[in-house]
C-alpha cells in the first residue's frame, strides 16, 4: 500500500492521460523492466480503485465505493468538450465492447463523407427507350410516401419503355455484419444490409377482415387472412407464434403470424436474402416489370441522381432511436459517396484513418451498427471523439443528434435534469453483458464536459449501472 501511495505522485503528474505514460515513470520509480502490455493492464485492473484511496477527487472516490461498477469491468473517461482537458478516468485506455455506441463513430463518418443536403437515393441512366438505375444504399427508399418517394416510384411506374436495375459494387455484400449473431435473424434490429432496400428490408403484415365460410353441414369456419408488404410474400396464420408476433422461416421468406393477431396490429420480420429479391421487391412498389442489367456505374453518376432525405433528419433518426438498420445503410452510402468504395471493411479502414484519427491499438472497428460483439474500443478514444466532434460542430448542434435525458431516445427515462431541463446527451449501447453511455454533460455551472462511461463482463440486466450512473454523472455535474 505504501508503495502504490507513493506512485500517485506519479500518476497524477501526468494528469491521468495515458496509462502507458504512467507505467513509463513506474518503471523508473521502481527499477522495473518495461511491462508487457498483459502485464501493464492487468495492474493497472488491480491499482487504478486502489490509487483512489490515497487520495483524489470525489468523482473518482464515488467510482470506487459504487458496488455495481466493482461487480463489472467498468471503464471511465472525463474531459472539457472543447478544450479536450483530461478531468478523470479510469481504465481509459483498456478495450471495451460498445455495442451501440460504435454509432458515433458511423456519425462521425457520414458527417464528413455525406453531403449535408438531400441524400442521393439512386443513380439513373437513360438509353434509348431504356432507363437505367444504380442502387446506392439509400435507407429510406420505398420505406413511406414521403413526397419524394412517391415522385420517384412514379417516375419509374410511368416510364414508357424498358426499366433496368443494378446493385454496383453490392452484389457480393454480406447480409450481415461481421460478428453478428446468426440467430438474431428474425429481429428487426439485426435485418439484412443490401445495395438497394426497399420497404427497409423488412416484410410488414396486417391482418384483413375475416372472411366466415359456411361449410354444407352449416358449421360456420373463420378464415384469416393477411394483407402484406411486400405483396408476393405470404403469411399464415399460426397458433404457436406469440401474440403480435411475425415468425420467418431462416433461409426463406415463410411468414407465419399471430393468429390472435388483431385487425389494429402491424407485424414486422426481416426479409430474406433482400439483395436477391431486388427486381421483385421494385416490381413491387411500382407495379411494373423490371429487368436487371450489368452495366458499371457511371463515373459521373453524381451528376445524376434523385434525392431523398437531408443527412442530418436521416442521422437523427439513426441516432436517437438508435437504429442499426440506419447505421449500417448510411455507413455504406458515405463509403461510395466520398471515396467510391463498396466494401464495408475499405470502408471502415478509410474511415478509422481519415476521419476519426483513432488507433488500432485504441480501437476495432467491425460494423456500422453496434450489433457485432467484435467492436472494441477505449472510453478514451470515445470521449476524445466526443471533444473533437463538439469542438468542430459545437455543442448546440450535436447536442440535436444525441438522445436527451428525461426527454429523448433510449434515455428518455434516465438522467432527467433539475425542472425537466437535460443536462445529459448521450448515446447508449446495450448487448447482453454490456452496456455504455458516451456524450456530452452540461454541468451546473455551464460547462460542457466530454464523457464515456463503459461497463462490461456483468451479470443481470443494465438497470443496476444506469441507476449508478444516475448518481456519478449528477455527482459530475454539481462538482464541476
Amino acid at each position: 500500500m505504501l508503495l502504490v501511495c507513493s506512485v500517485l505522485s506519479i500518476w497524477k503528474s501526468e494528469g491521468l492521460k495515458h496509462t502507458k505514460t504512467f507505467f513509463k515513470r513506474l518503471e523508473a520509480f521502481v527499477g522495473l523492466p518495461y511491462l508487457e502490455a498483459v502485464i501493464r493492464n492487468t495492474i493497472l485492473a488491480s491499482l487504478a480503485l486502489t490509487l483512489l484511496s490515497c487520495g483524489s477527487s470525489k468523482v473518482l472516490k464515488q467510482i470506487e465505493a459504487e458496488p455495481a461498477y466493482q461487480q463489472a469491468f467498468t471503464g471511465f473517461f472525463l474531459a472539457d468538450a472543447l478544450s479536450g482537458e483530461v478531468l478523470e478516468e479510469v481504465n481509459a485506455d483498456l478495450l471495451f465492447t460498445p455495442a451501440s455506441n460504435t454509432k458515433l463513430l458511423t456519425f462521425a463518418t457520414c458527417l464528413d463523407w455525406l453531403p449535408q443536403d438531400s441524400i442521393p437515393t439512386l443513380a439513373y441512366a437513360y438509353e434509348a427507350d431504356t432507363l437505367r438505375l444504380w442502387g446506392l444504399a439509400y435507407p429510406q427508399l420505398a420505406a413511406d410516401d414521403l413526397p419524394y418517394n412517391e415522385r420517384i416510384r412514379k417516375i419509374i411506374a410511368d416510364w414508357p419503355g424498358t426499366v433496368e436495375v443494378n446493385l454496383h459494387g453490392y452484389v457480393r455484400l454480406p447480409r450481415f455484419g461481421e460478428g453478428w449473431m446468426w440467430d438474431d435473424f428474425n429481429y428487426a434490429f439485426a435485418r439484412e444490409r443490401s445495395g438497394m432496400p426497399l420497404y427497409r428490408n423488412m416484410a410488414r403484415v396486417n391482418r384483413l377482415p375475416d372472411t366466415v365460410l359456411t361449410r354444407q353441414e352449416g358449421t360456420p369456419t373463420t378464415l384469416i387472412r393477411f394483407k402484406t408488404q411486400p405483396s408476393f410474400i405470404v403469411a399464415q396464420p399460426s397458433g404457436y407464434v406469440r401474440e403480435k408476433y411475425l415468425n420467418r422461416s431462416e433461409f426463406s421468406n415463410r411468414f407465419a403470424a399471430s393468429a390472435k393477431t388483431s385487425q389494429t396490429d402491424t407485424l414486422s420480420a426481416p426479409l430474406f436474402s433482400a439483395a436477391n429479391l431486388i427486381t421483385q421487391l421494385l416490381e413491387d412498389w411500382t407495379g411494373r416489370p423490371i429487368r436487371y442489367h450489368n452495366k458499371p456505374l457511371p463515373k459521373d453518376w453524381g451528376t445524376r441522381v434523385w434525392n431523398g432525405e437531408p443527412r442530418d433528419s436521416l442521422l437523427r433518426q439513426m441516432m436517437l432511436p438508435s437504429d442499426n438498420f440506419m447505421a449500417e445503410q448510411l455507413l455504406l452510402e458515405s463509403g461510395l459517396y466520398s471515396k467510391d468504395l463498396t466494401d464495408v471493411g475499405q470502408v471502415l479502414a478509410k474511415a478509422q484513418k481519415e476521419v476519426l484519427q483513432i488507433s488500432e491499438d485504441d480501437l476495432f472497428w467491425a460494423d456500422g451498427s453496434g450489433v457485432s460483439h467484435y467492436n472494441l474500443v477505449t472510453p478514451r478514444a470515445l470521449g476524445l471523439l466526443v471533444h473533437r466532434l463538439s469542438a468542430k460542430q459545437g455543442v448546440d448542434y450535436l447536442t440535436h443528434f444525441l438522445p436527451a435525458g428525461g426527454e429523448s431516445g433510449t434515455i428518455k427515462d434516465w438522467y432527467s435534469g433539475r425542472g425537466g431541463v437535460p443536462y445529459v446527451y448521450a448515446k447508449t449501447g446495450t448487448l447482453l453483458h454490456n452496456h455504455s453511455l458516451s456524450g456530452l454533460l452540461k454541468t451546473k455551472s455551464g460547462r460542457w464536459l466530454a464523457f464515456s462511461f463503459m461497463h462490461n463482463h456483468y451479470r443481470g440486466g443494465s438497470k443496476t449501472y444506469k441507476e449508478a450512473m444516475e448518481e456519478t454523472l449528477a455527482l459530475i455535474r454539481d462538482s464541476y
